[in-house]
């Protein structure tokens, strides 16, 4: 049986998760992380390279799908060791396209290495600060609606929902005489 401890959060709009797993061998700090890119946010030319082509190899045991994740941006993102995972989260039947991206702490040169939370937690904010350098137009979402929006601000408010936030408030907030 395998066990599992898993912390996720957000950082500059980007949610992330970080794992540590115990295979059963009573080996524990197996670490992943994984950063969760909406396709929304990027940028229309750059969102259609990162929803990859799967691949199909079939090996004894059946048909296996995979992708050749090995490419720009993620090579060049501060993963620790370099990239050594995709899938697609969602964007089937309309959903919006958001993939999942991450590397882990269990190579060689990891074994005698000891990692925690705060370690891993400090790589991910790295890793995806260097999205930010590699696609400064990362679009933020609005405030006031959750659209995205090519702006550089975190925390913007469509203008249209500006008005209707301006118009909320004056209506709930007028004192009557």
């Amino acid at each position: 049986m395998e066990e599992k401890m898993e912390w996720s959060g957000k950082y500059r709009n980007i949610y992330f998760k970080i794992c540590n797993f115990d295979y059963g061998d009573g080996k524990k700090d197996k670490w992943t992380f994984y950063v969760y890119i909406n396709l929304n946010q990027m940028p229309r030319r750059i969102a259609e390279k990162l929803w990859l082509k799967p691949k199909r190899t079939k090996f004894p045991s059946g048909y296996r799908t995979h992708y050749d994740y090995y490419i720009w941006p993620f090579k060049d993102m501060d993963f620790h060791s370099g990239i050594t995972w995709y899938s697609k989260q969602t964007g089937f039947d309309k959903d919006p396209r958001i993939i999942q991206v991450g590397c882990d702490y269990m190579h060689l040169w990891d074994k005698e290495q000891l990692y925690n939370q705060n370690y891993i937690e400090s790589d991910v904010k790295q890793c995806i600060d260097s999205l930010y350098r590699l696609i400064p137009n990362i679009k933020q979402p609005c405030r006031y609606c959750g659209k995205f929006m090519a702006v550089k601000e975190e925390n913007p408010i469509h203008e249209s929902c500006q008005i209707k936030s301006d118009e909320f408030s004056k209506k709930y907030t007028q004192v009557k005489s």
